[in-house]
């Protein structure tokens, strides 16, 4: 891999939990690594978690790090890969334009306006 792209990471947890009727009920998440560049300030990367996490199959939202302009997060989604996700983000949040993606990690730019 070289240098700037974002990892490859592959981590897949099964919950299991029981539905109605006593059936176990199986649920697969992915975390997908997520880098924007361009969020200079506590508020606008609080903007860019609370869009992420309005999206559709997205469980959470995990902060890594924060700084010179980049914003690392950890995305833990139903079965949702990063360019299914990165389609949805660019609909959502005006000024995004995603730049890579791999199976589980995308790159973006922000630019908030």
């Amino acid at each position: 891999m070289e240098a700037g792209q974002p990892g490859l990471a592959y981590r897949t947890s099964i919950v299991i939990g029981v539905a109605y009727g006593g059936r176990p009920a199986v649920a697969s998440t992915r975390q997908i690594e997520v880098i924007v560049t361009g969020v200079h300030t506590e508020s606008q990367a609080q903007k860019m978690q609370d869009a992420i996490r309005r999206l559709s199959g997205v469980r959470q939202v995990g902060q890594d790090e924060c700084n010179e302009g980049e914003l690392y997060l950890d995305v833990e989604a139903d079965s949702l890969t990063a360019d299914r996700l990165a389609a949805q983000l660019e609909k959502a949040l005006p000024g995004i334009s995603v730049t890579e993606t791999s199976k589980m990690a995308m790159r973006a730019e922000w630019n908030p306006g």
